[in-house]
Protein backbone atom coordinates (compact mmCIF):
# COMPACT_ATOMS: atom_id res chain seq x y z
CA UNK A 1 0.00 0.00 0.00
CA UNK A 2 1.29 3.45 -0.85
CA UNK A 3 0.28 6.81 0.52
CA UNK A 4 0.82 10.18 -1.09
CA UNK A 5 2.32 13.06 0.79
CA UNK A 6 1.82 16.71 -0.01
CA UNK A 7 4.67 16.65 -2.54
CA UNK A 8 2.93 13.86 -4.48
CA UNK A 9 5.75 11.38 -3.86
CA UNK A 10 4.56 7.85 -3.34
CA UNK A 11 6.08 6.09 -0.34
CA UNK A 12 5.33 2.98 1.66
CA UNK A 13 3.58 4.21 4.78
CA UNK A 14 1.14 1.59 5.98
CA UNK A 15 1.43 -2.21 6.02
CA UNK A 16 -1.39 -3.50 3.79
CA UNK A 17 -2.54 -6.25 6.15
CA UNK A 18 -3.53 -3.78 8.84
CA UNK A 19 -4.69 -0.72 6.99
CA UNK A 20 -6.44 -1.74 3.79
CA UNK A 21 -10.15 -2.09 3.36
CA UNK A 22 -11.68 -3.90 0.43
CA UNK A 23 -11.29 -1.84 -2.75
CA UNK A 24 -7.85 -0.58 -1.65
CA UNK A 25 -9.00 2.17 0.71
CA UNK A 26 -7.04 3.01 3.84
CA UNK A 27 -8.59 2.12 7.18
CA UNK A 28 -7.68 4.88 9.61
CA UNK A 29 -8.16 4.35 13.30
CA UNK A 30 -9.32 7.73 14.57
CA UNK A 31 -10.67 8.55 18.01
CA UNK A 32 -12.24 11.64 19.52
CA UNK A 33 -11.86 12.64 23.16
CA UNK A 34 -14.14 15.22 24.77
CA UNK A 35 -12.89 16.42 28.18
CA UNK A 36 -10.51 13.40 28.23
CA UNK A 37 -13.35 10.89 27.70
CA UNK A 38 -13.52 8.76 24.56
CA UNK A 39 -16.55 9.58 22.39
CA UNK A 40 -18.13 6.78 20.36
CA UNK A 41 -19.94 8.89 17.76
CA UNK A 42 -17.37 11.25 16.28
CA UNK A 43 -19.76 13.15 14.00
CA UNK A 44 -21.98 14.12 16.94
CA UNK A 45 -19.10 15.92 18.67
CA UNK A 46 -17.46 17.72 15.75
CA UNK A 47 -19.23 21.04 16.07
CA UNK A 48 -17.94 24.60 15.99
CA UNK A 49 -19.59 25.15 19.38
CA UNK A 50 -16.83 23.33 21.29
CA UNK A 51 -13.47 24.49 19.91
CA UNK A 52 -10.55 23.45 22.07
CA UNK A 53 -12.61 21.05 24.16
CA UNK A 54 -12.17 18.01 21.96
CA UNK A 55 -9.07 16.16 20.81
CA UNK A 56 -8.87 14.04 17.69
CA UNK A 57 -6.25 11.30 17.72
CA UNK A 58 -5.24 8.52 15.36
CA UNK A 59 -3.20 5.35 15.60
CA UNK A 60 0.12 6.08 13.97
CA UNK A 61 3.04 3.91 12.95
CA UNK A 62 5.85 6.28 13.91
CA UNK A 63 8.53 4.04 12.40
CA UNK A 64 6.93 4.32 8.98
CA UNK A 65 6.42 8.06 9.36
CA UNK A 66 10.08 8.54 10.31
CA UNK A 67 11.21 6.44 7.34
CA UNK A 68 8.92 8.35 4.96
CA UNK A 69 10.22 11.66 6.28
CA UNK A 70 13.86 10.62 5.99
CA UNK A 71 13.22 9.28 2.47
CA UNK A 72 11.75 12.71 1.61
CA UNK A 73 14.91 14.48 2.83
CA UNK A 74 13.85 15.38 6.37
CA UNK A 75 15.77 14.75 9.57
CA UNK A 76 14.32 13.03 12.60
CA UNK A 77 14.59 15.77 15.23
CA UNK A 78 13.03 13.86 18.10
CA UNK A 79 10.71 11.13 19.26
CA UNK A 80 9.53 10.73 22.84
CA UNK A 81 6.54 10.05 25.04
CA UNK A 82 3.93 12.72 25.70
CA UNK A 83 5.05 12.79 29.34
CA UNK A 84 8.67 13.64 28.51
CA UNK A 85 7.63 16.06 25.79
CA UNK A 86 5.38 18.03 28.14
CA UNK A 87 7.87 17.94 31.01
CA UNK A 88 10.71 19.02 28.71
CA UNK A 89 8.56 21.91 27.46
CA UNK A 90 7.98 23.08 31.03
CA UNK A 91 4.41 22.04 31.82
CA UNK A 92 5.28 21.88 35.52
CA UNK A 93 6.12 25.60 35.41
CA UNK A 94 2.39 26.24 34.98
CA UNK A 95 1.80 24.68 38.38
CA UNK A 96 4.10 27.21 40.05
CA UNK A 97 1.58 30.00 39.43
CA UNK A 98 -0.92 28.30 41.75
CA UNK A 99 -0.18 27.77 45.42
CA UNK A 100 -0.61 24.17 46.67
CA UNK A 101 -2.37 25.69 49.68
CA UNK A 102 -5.12 26.92 47.34
CA UNK A 103 -6.75 23.49 47.00
CA UNK A 104 -9.71 24.71 44.96
CA UNK A 105 -7.43 25.78 42.09
CA UNK A 106 -4.41 23.53 42.63
CA UNK A 107 -6.14 20.13 42.78
CA UNK A 108 -7.84 20.37 39.35
CA UNK A 109 -4.54 21.47 37.76
CA UNK A 110 -2.70 18.65 39.49
CA UNK A 111 -5.28 16.11 38.29
CA UNK A 112 -4.98 17.39 34.71
CA UNK A 113 -1.19 17.16 34.82
CA UNK A 114 -1.46 13.65 36.24
CA UNK A 115 -3.79 12.61 33.40
CA UNK A 116 -1.49 14.05 30.72
CA UNK A 117 1.88 12.91 32.08
CA UNK A 118 1.32 9.76 34.12
CA UNK A 119 2.64 6.52 32.57
CA UNK A 120 -0.60 4.89 33.73
CA UNK A 121 -2.68 7.45 31.82
CA UNK A 122 -1.83 9.37 28.63
CA UNK A 123 1.86 10.00 29.38
CA UNK A 124 3.20 6.84 27.74
CA UNK A 125 0.25 6.03 25.48
CA UNK A 126 0.73 9.13 23.33
CA UNK A 127 3.99 10.02 21.60
CA UNK A 128 5.51 13.12 20.01
CA UNK A 129 7.72 13.24 16.93
CA UNK A 130 9.41 16.07 15.07
CA UNK A 131 10.76 15.93 11.53
CA UNK A 132 12.41 18.91 9.91
CA UNK A 133 15.18 20.28 7.82
CA UNK A 134 18.03 22.62 8.61
CA UNK A 135 17.31 23.01 12.33
CA UNK A 136 20.36 24.33 14.15
CA UNK A 137 19.21 24.28 17.76
CA UNK A 138 17.76 21.14 19.37
CA UNK A 139 14.05 21.21 20.19
CA UNK A 140 13.35 21.57 23.91
CA UNK A 141 10.55 18.99 23.87
CA UNK A 142 13.03 16.23 23.08
CA UNK A 143 15.83 17.19 25.49
CA UNK A 144 15.33 14.14 27.75
CA UNK A 145 13.62 10.79 27.36
CA UNK A 146 14.36 10.24 23.70
CA UNK A 147 12.87 7.09 22.19
CA UNK A 148 14.40 7.20 18.70
CA UNK A 149 16.11 3.88 19.41
CA UNK A 150 12.64 2.30 19.59
CA UNK A 151 11.71 3.21 16.00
Amino acid sequence: MNCRNSYRHSTKCFPPHRNERPHGRLRLVVRLYFFHFKVREINAMLTPMTPGLQDITAHVNFTDIAECGIDAGLELLGYTSQAFFLLNCGITELMKDTSPENLRDYLPLSAQLQKLASPAEMGELFKAMALGKGMVDPLCGFAHGGLTRML
